[in-house]
Formats: C-alpha cells, structure tokens, sequence
C-alpha cells in the first residue's frame, strides 16, 4: 500500500505594500510535512496589488503571475519578501516548500 502524503494548511499573506503593510489577504495553503505544495490559484478575477507576503511556514516559496503556476516565475525564494521586478502587482497563485536543509560537507583536513 503507497504511503499517503499528510497535507497541514498554513496561510500565506499577501500585502498590497512593500512594507507588509495595507490592505491584505489570507490565503490557505496545504502543505506536506516534506516537499512542496500543491499549485495554490489565489483565485483572483482580476489585477491584484500585492507587493509583499509573509508565509507562515515552510522553507522556500514560488510567485507566479499565471493561475496555474506557470508563466513569470520567482524561482525558489524566502518565505517573506517584497516581491520583485514584473511580479510585482501581478502574482497569482504560488507553491510553498518544506525542504530539509543539508548539512553542510566537513572537511577532512
């Protein structure tokens, strides 16, 4: 029998300022105790203004200015920031991680 993956929600919150500040949003995410989340459409049916985002949990985030984690993409980035470049005002939905950290190499000298 395959192992099932246990998805936890964690919000992810979206200000319409750089300076996680203004108006904002909360938008549950559902994620997995390692690994990333599935793609979380923010449902948005039109031009939205969030300019930074704080995540409660996880190791890295992806923005995305498409509603299917596609298009303009963040790469892997911090769990809070101020969103950058053409994302900024434009993301729509995102991919929240929880990857293990590795360790770092010893050296043998």
């Amino acid at each position: 029998m395959a192992a099932t993956k246990t998805l936890t929600t964690t919000p992810v919150i979206m200000f319409d300022d750089n300076d996680y500040s203004g108006d904002s949003q909360n938008f549950p995410v559902a994620m997995p105790a390692s690994g990333c989340s599935p793609c979380t459409s923010l449902n948005l049916l039109k031009t939205n203004s969030w300019e930074s985002y704080v995540a409660g949990n996880g190791t890295s985030i992806q923005l995305f200015d498409s509603r299917s984690c596609s298009g303009t993409t963040s790469g892997k980035v911090a769990t809070w920031g101020v969103i950058q470049g053409s994302l900024s005002n434009s993301v729509d939905s995102i991919i929240l991680c929880n990857e293990p950290k590795l360790p770092l190499p010893v050296s043998s000298g």
